[in-house]
């Protein structure tokens, strides 16, 4: 295998995460009240986007709902359900704060702006290890397969 490829893909991949982090702490940061959750639903997207663009430097094309049950399937369900409901959980929590620390100018911003960058980048995090494990199974494959 080719680690100077994959090492790319790995830079390629932080860096996209690191973008989001930070687009979405921002975002996080800026008090909206009565407007939290939908703030939080808005991340939510960003961070999808996120592991779209991640599928996309690995594979270097498009996910599919085949291939994305194919790297859920193999990451097995029981990890993939409970991240769904802790991602979810965690989403509306953040909501939930966020509008308790819109009234806390200026530090209660910045705590908001912080817990929702740093989820973006541990959800970013985990989704590119999953990925690379399935990329890297698909490598082996291949190499077998010569």
């Amino acid at each position: 295998m080719d680690n100077t490829n994959l090492d790319q893909k790995r830079l390629d991949a932080m860096l996209r995460i690191t973008q989001n982090a930070i687009g979405t702490g921002l975002a996080g940061a800026v008090p909206l009240p009565a407007m939290e959750t939908a703030k939080q639903l808005g991340i939510a997207v960003s961070d999808a986007w996120m592991f779209w663009d991640i599928y996309r430097i690995y594979f270097n094309e498009q996910i599919t709902s085949e291939k994305l049950s194919e790297i859920l399937n193999k990451a097995g369900m029981i990890i993939v359900t409970g991240g769904i409901v802790s991602y979810a959980t965690l989403r509306v929590s953040q909501g939930i704060l966020g509008g308790i620390l819109t009234f806390v100018p200026v530090a209660g911003w910045l705590i908001s702006g912080a817990l929702t960058g740093s989820s973006s980048l541990i959800a970013g995090i985990f989704w590119t290890g999953l990925v690379e494990s399935y990329y890297m199974a698909e490598k082996a494959e291949q190499e077998k397969a010569l």
